[in-house]
């Protein structure tokens, strides 16, 4: 289901396994090499191998937990980055509007993992 221009919000509590799932989409989109949390690089890029329509275009993992105000975040180039068509990924993303971005990609899909008293997770898709 994912297209090129894709922006997802990735929003949980601290622990909630926001990392791990992303690192679950980068597998299955053929990225093999290790999957970082971009928690104090800010913004790690891979390449997706498959499926074709996506193939060669840039996955982008950001995580703007360390970010508080919109002086920090325009440091990171973000409107640039989703103008390269791919697919971006932010942890802590719902944080964009309150920072004043107001970049609307054509896709927006919005991730919200709740961890559940079992240790099992609660994932809600809001496209």
């Amino acid at each position: 289901m994912l297209q090129p221009d894709t922006l997802i919000w990735v929003t949980g509590v601290l622990g909630a396994g926001k990392t791990t799932l992303i690192r679950g989409l980068c597998r299955a989109l053929g990225i093999t090499e290790p999957i970082r949390s971009p928690t104090f690089t800010l913004v790690n890029e891979y390449t997706i191998r498959q499926p074709p329509s996506l193939a060669g275009l840039p996955l982008l993992h950001l995580d703007l937990y360390r970010i508080e105000t919109e002086a920090q975040l325009s440091t990171l180039g973000l409107e640039e980055l989703l103008e390269r068509g791919g697919i971006t990924v932010i942890e802590w993303g719902e944080r964009l509007p309150q920072l004043g971005f107001d970049y609307i990609p054509r896709h927006l899909w919005h991730l919200t993992l709740q961890p559940q008293p079992d240790d099992t997770r609660l994932i809600t898709l809001t496209m």
